[in-house]
Parts: structure tokens; sequence; C-alpha cells
């Protein structure tokens, strides 16, 4: 038999050929011969059966996602097969519209189970409390569902982020966060105190830390740092293995994201006890502190409350709640928000354009005085006046169009779904690029192109900007739906947005009040690449090194 290796060979190349080919004729079938009313989407050949499209797909998932879209277009979704996991990609903006504003046989509860198991380390002990709520999340069940009250996680999700993510409650947290920031820019000993310039190696790493430890501060409290001293760097390097513990290998297959992510559960584990022991997690009601120091914001009391009472809850499931509410709200902010500040110094004429926006959003401390601050008191800005700004909201907007790649996900739960006229079938994955809706020119149109002139692979800062009736320009994302969806849609689109929003526009707006910054070692202009390997769970960060130098601003 070893002596005809050669013939085994080249009979499975043929078989595999022969593969190819079926599976060529049949996606051909699909798009150009059948009449069907109903017929089932195209399949995106693939060589090797079971495993389909498994290694292009986690070698490069932008370059697989981009290959399939330039093959496919916008005609009809595509099938892809991940080892045992089907499903589909669609493209074309005005499908994803209506698949994020579906009815409510599509739902991404069955990606969101699968990310908390994968991502997050949810025991498969709680895994049911999420596979099995059926009753939406609006505040009387639908119709069939037999979930106890107690049990409805996306219910208890979606209230209590309305609660604490809109409105009064909203504006104190991101005067936390704001307060806290200024306050560690001002005593910033890496920086000094006088105005010489000081060269450091990289801009993202210096923003990134002094970011994330206000947003911390301002949602989770003081002590989750304070009682683990490591914790900022576990917490990036477990960011950094998302993409690797997404794919749900077994733990001896990739130990290290598996290591990155027990540091974190540790560290969380820890906090939650030290909370529980010393502040009532049961005080949170509309009378009670909205933030207290051991907790921080009364949402964590909030939702630790529903994880005890839920009875399906174990310490390391509630962990997991926290570490994905940690990711949500700190990973894709803190890069979109160093993104920002990237690309306006990038370009001096952005930048001078921008500052009165700034200068009218600061918050005057002597009275009397223009628009400046004593150097003794940190500084402050109105975040209503910042977040208002039409040009800052464009640029913020432009930003998260070009760094923001997520693959939104919905799937049929209760029958197949028809979408013109192809059937995607229950329980496979519908799979929706952000990336290729942010540069789908038939979407956007020549209006947020000037005709072409700014081309949707180039930055533009005014594209949100529109005149009014007195030709004064507002920001607009009129005509958008489906093309601008960097919080996803529908009702599943993400709470947070709001605090994303004013934390990555006032972090902009601090630093840029207390420093001066200057990239070095590069052309003028030049901006680092996006790290693909993050392509479809987030905010891509920068691929390279950041040098640059930086000095106190005269203030």
């Amino acid at each position: 038999m070893i002596q005809h290796w050669h013939a085994w060979v080249g009979g499975g190349i043929i078989v595999l050929v022969c593969w190819r080919l079926f599976l060529t004729l049949q996606s051909l079938q699909s798009l150009r011969w059948s009449k069907s009313p109903s017929r089932n989407p195209p399949v995106y050949p693939y060589w090797i059966p079971f495993l389909g499209h498994s290694i292009p797909f986690l070698q490069d998932p932008g370059a697989f996602v981009d290959g399939l879209q330039q093959q496919y277009g916008n005609r009809s979704p595509v099938e892809i097969v991940l080892g045992p996991v089907r499903g589909y990609l669609v493209a074309g903006s005005e499908a994803i519209d209506k698949l994020l504003r579906s009815p409510r046989n599509l739902s991404p509860k069955p990606f969101i189970a699968l990310a908390m198991e994968n991502m997050f380390g949810t025991p498969a002990s709680t895994m049911p409390l999420y596979r099995l709520d059926d009753s939406g999340i609006a505040p009387t069940p639908l119709p069939n569902s037999h979930v106890a009250p107690e049990h409805r996680i996306y219910y208890h999700q979606h209230k209590s982020a309305h609660r604490f993510l809109a409105g009064s409650a909203l504006r104190r947290m991101t005067e936390r966060f704001t307060r806290v920031l200024s306050r560690e820019l001002h005593h910033d000993a890496a920086i000094g105190p006088d105005d010489d310039w000081v060269q450091l190696p990289d801009l993202y790493t210096f923003w990134k830390s002094r970011i994330f430890h206000a947003a911390v501060h301002a949602l989770f409290g003081p002590y989750l740092t304070l009682l683990n001293p490591g914790f900022e760097q576990d917490f990036w390097n477990y960011v950094d293995a998302i993409p690797t513990l997404m794919m749900g290998l077994p733990r001896w297959m990739i130990p290290r994201a598996y290591a990155a992510r027990d540091r974190v559960f540790t560290a969380v584990k820890t906090w939650h006890r030290f909370a529980r022991a010393h502040s009532d997690y049961r005080k949170n009601g509309p009378d009670d502190p909205d933030w207290d120091k051991y907790w921080g914001s009364a949402w964590l009391k909030v939702r630790q409350q529903f994880g005890q009472d839920s009875g399906w809850m174990d310490e390391d499931a509630l962990a997991a709640e926290d570490v994905a509410l940690l990711v949500a709200a700190n990973a894709n902010a803190i890069l979109s928000a160093i993104w920002v500040l990237l690309h306006i110094y990038a370009d001096p004429d952005l930048h001078q354009r921008l500052k009165p926006e700034f200068d009218r959003a600061m918050i005057p401390q002597v009275p009397g005085s223009l628009l400046s601050t004593t150097p003794s008191q940190p500084t402050e800005f109105d975040i209503t006046t910042l977040v208002n700004s039409p040009r800052l909201q464009s640029v913020y907007a432009e930003v998260l169009r070009m760094r923001i790649s997520l693959l939104l996900n919905r799937t049929p739960v209760h029958a197949d779904a028809q979408f013109g006229p192809w059937r995607l079938k229950r329980g496979r994955f519908i799979v929706m690029s952000t990336q290729h809706a942010a540069h789908d020119d038939e979407a956007w149109g020549p209006r947020h192109t000037q005709d072409g002139r700014y081309p949707l692979d180039q930055f533009w800062a005014e594209r949100f900007l529109v005149p009014d009736e007195g030709g004064t320009e507002q920001f607009s994302l009129d005509g958008l739906s489906g093309a601008w969806i960097p919080y996803g849609g529908g009702g599943f689109m993400c709470p947070g947005r709001h605090f994303a929003k004013q934390e990555i526009l006032g972090s902009v707006a601090i630093f840029q009040s207390y420093y001066e910054l200057e990239v070095v070692d590069r052309p003028k202009g030049w901006l680092p690449r996006p790290d693909h390997r993050y392509y479809g769970v987030g905010a891509m960060p920068p691929a390279e090194p950041i040098p640059f130098r930086i000095r106190r601003r005269r203030r």
C-alpha cells in the first residue's frame, strides 16, 4: 500500500477537485438557473469537506469576507461552512437594514450565547439561562414563552442598561469618567509639570492606559484595579486573545488564550467577594445612591442581584457577566478614542478647525475669564456641548465607519426565514459585515462622497455634515440606515452607544486641553495600519507602534 502512495494522493486530489466542481456548479445553479421562489442560497465553494472555509476564515477573516464579497457582490446571501457550523453572509445595506429590523423570528441570542460561552467563559451549567430564554426584551414576554420572570436574562439586561445608560444616570457616569481622567492628566508624572517635550515609544499604549483607568473607575469603582495591581495589562492581554477564544477550541490547543481569560476572571471574582463583604448589592433602588466605591455604578449591584436571584449563576457565571460588560464598555470605545485622536493630530488643518469646538465646550474655572482654567485646577468640559457639535460628531462617526469591524449576527429561531427568493434555514447564523456596509458605494451615494472626491476608502472629516435651510452645517445620519451600523441595529442595538460617544469625545477634548502632541519618525500625515486580526470583533487597534513626543500645553 505504501508503495502506491502516489496513487492514493492522486485519487485524493481528484476527489477534492470533483468536490470543488460540484459545489461550483451548485452555486451557479442557485444563482443563475433556479427560478424557485424559495431556493437555497449558493454555497461558497471550498476544497476540504467538513472543514469547509474554516482555515481561510481563521487565518484572515477580513480577507475571506472580502474575497467572498468581491465574487458575489450584493446579489444574494452566500452559504459558508465553518466545520460543524453553517451560516450565511449577507451583503448590501438595504438587505442588512431589513435583517437588523427583522421580525421576531430573527434573533441575535444564539450568537450571544456562543460568545458568552467561548469568549467570556460562562460555565456550561449556566448556559441554559441564555439558550432557553425565548421571552424577548419587552416587559411582556413573547407569546408561547414560559420563561420564569427571574430567568428573563435578556429583558433584565435591556431594562437595566436603559436605566443606567440614559438620562441623568448617563450624565453622572460621564461626568465621573471625565473628572477622573482630567484629574489623572492634571497630575500625570510621566509628562512632568513643565512644558518640555517628552518622547515616548507608543501613543496607543500611553493613551489607552489613561482612558482605561478612568473608564473602569467610573463604571466599576476603584477597587477592581486596587485589589488586582496587574489588572490593566491582564485585561488587554485577554482582549488580544478574544479572536482566538471565539474559535471555541479546547483549552489544550490555546492554553495562553485561556490563561489570559483566567487572570481576568480571578480578578473580577476577587473584586466581587470584596464588594459583597463591604456593600449590600440589594440597595440599588431609585432612592439609593447610584454609585459607591465598592461596586461602582449601582448598575453592577442590579446585575449582581439578578444573577444571585436567578438560581443559575455561580461565582464563575457572575464573573463572566461582568467580564462581558468590561469588554463591551472599554475595548471598542477606548480604541475608537485613540483613532479619533490620531486622525485629528495627523491633520493640522482639521485640528485647527476643531479647536473652537473644544474651546466652546470648556467650562471656565475663574469667574470672568474667557474659556480658561487655572493651572492648579483640572480642566472640565460641558459634555452636552461637545457631543452636539456637528463637526465633532462627524469626525466621530467617520472614525467609527472606518475603524469598527463587526460581524453582526441574526439567526432564524422559530422557522426558516424567507429573504426575497432565498430560504435561510432555521438555526443557522446570518452574518453581516459592518465594514462592507461602511464601504457600500451604492448605499452612501454621491452626496456622502462629494461625487467621488472623497471615496469611502479615505477618511473625510466632513462626510456627515449637511447644510440646513439657513446654510448652517448640521450632523446627519439620514439615509444611512444599514450603511452606518457600528453599534448594530434594531432592538438589540448596543445600549452603551451614548456613553461610548461621550467617552470618546470627552477623552479627546480633555487630552488636547492638556497636551501638545507630535508623531515622530514618520512622514507628515502618517497613520498606522489597522490590525486586521481583529476583523469582525470590534474596533481594530493600530497594527504598529506610534512613536510620539508630548508636552504640557501652556494654559
